[in-house]
């Protein structure tokens, strides 16, 4: 699930992000989106240009999603869940805390080494923090590929019984690891999330694997196919 790259970052420059953090905050997002959300890169803010938290961001060299610096309570974790996207991981400050496969029953130790990380997040994971202060996790988004489909049909996923976080949930651990490994095989594209649904386009030939992993509850509108 965790595979490191070969970007590092000096550990005197991470120590100072973390004297400046205002720990009262559960993230800090340091950039926005100037196109689509999922697939084109996101831009630095003005306010983090000219400051250490520029040089941090540019650490990693790669075309970036959103890019948040994430703040875990000591004894507190996540819900389990799957993510569309795979994430790039830095630890800011960590100990005796960790990232979890629950899939596959791994633990992963969120340790403070300079070096950048990428997660595949089409695992069911969560984060646990057991330790006495906060761990900082600076979290990148990868790009989605914005894949050409040969057969491409428009479809939305929504649902009308449950709670918004509810079918969060649902849909975080049983669609959103589905997703992520058709966006790698090139055979879904252009997934966004708006008014309680979600949609994207798919391979015609795909939908069938989709209504067999459907969740009950959730429903599926095909809205129209391209030619």
């Amino acid at each position: 699930m965790i595979k490191q790259l070969n970007y590092k970052v000096d550990l005197s420059l991470i120590q100072n992000i973390v004297e400046s953090f205002d720990l009262r905050k559960d993230k800090l997002v340091l950039n926005f989106p100037v196109g689509d959300f999922f697939t084109d890169p996101w831009q630095l803010k003005d306010e983090y240009k000219d400051t250490l938290y520029e040089d941090l961001y540019d650490s990693l060299p790669l075309v970036k999603g959103e890019a948040r610096i994430i703040n875990l309570k000591y004894k507190d974790c996540y819900h389990a869940h799957a993510d569309i996207d795979d994430r790039y991981h830095l630890t800011l400050q960590g100990k005796f805390s960790y990232l979890v496969n629950l899939d596959e029953e791994k633990m992963y130790p969120t340790n403070v080494t300079g070096i950048w990380n990428i997660m595949n997040a089409g695992y069911k994971h969560s984060a646990a923090n057991f330790s006495n202060e906060n761990r900082l996790e600076f979290v990148v988004r990868k790009l989605l590929k914005k894949n050409k489909l040969k057969f491409p049909v428009y479809v939305t996923l929504s649902n009308t019984n449950l709670q918004e976080n509810t079918a969060r949930y649902i849909f975080d651990n049983t669609i959103s690891s589905w997703l992520n490994k058709k966006f790698k095989e090139g055979v879904v594209d252009r997934f966004s999330y708006h008014d309680k649904k979600v949609s994207f386009y798919i391979e015609e030939d795909v939908i069938k694997n989709l209504y067999a992993i459907l969740p009950k509850f959730f429903n599926i509108n095909i809205i129209s196919k391209e030619k």
